[in-house]
């Protein structure tokens, strides 16, 4: 497809890309900031507020906070970021909490945002929904299909900061 690179399509598979960064918010305390874990691209140690730390220490990061959290709230986490971790966790030999991908129509343990607010269909993009409830919307100076470029390009502060902000919008 025009406009789509070999670095871009293969950082949408769990068999070429890998996880770059994580962002997470404690949707039970009020007012409570997000973070987000990157994964250096040499030897890097900071990243505009992120915590450094390998893929594989990433990864365990999540599904420890995955395992204590009553349920996990995503947009389109069922259909892309839940297989995407899993898969990269098993690649990895990360144990992970296997019950995130059950019924696809149950809140808990895992609420797909995207799947509840379509009520079977999409309702469309985070940017869109963001929109259409008067949120601000992450999607403002980056998508997820520039997070592998700005990824060689070391823009790890700028990940993390896209991370949070989307964490945000779906809180």
């Amino acid at each position: 497809r025009e406009g789509v690179d070999a670095v871009t399509a293969m950082s949408l598979s769990p068999t070429f890309g890998r996880i770059v960064a994580l962002a997470y918010v404690d949707g039970d305390e009020d007012e409570a900031e997000p973070r987000s874990l990157v994964v250096p691209q040499g030897a890097e140690t900071q990243a505009d507020g992120a915590t450094i730390a390998a893929e594989r220490e990433l990864l365990q990061a999540f599904w420890l906070l995955a395992t204590n959290a009553e349920v996990v709230v995503t947009y389109n986490g069922r259909s892309f970021d839940v297989p995407f971790l899993v898969a990269r966790s098993l690649a990895l030999g990360v144990p992970v909490r296997d019950d995130l991908l059950g019924s696809p129509y149950s809140l808990r343990p895992h609420l797909d945002l995207m799947r509840f607010l379509g009520a079977g269909r999409s309702p469309g993009s985070l940017d869109a929904v963001c929109w259409s409830l008067g949120i601000e919307s992450p999607k403002a100076d980056m998508t997820g299909a520039d997070v592998a470029s700005a990824y060689e390009r070391g823009e790890l502060g700028r990940i993390a900061e896209y991370n949070r902000q989307a964490v945000m919008a779906t809180a």
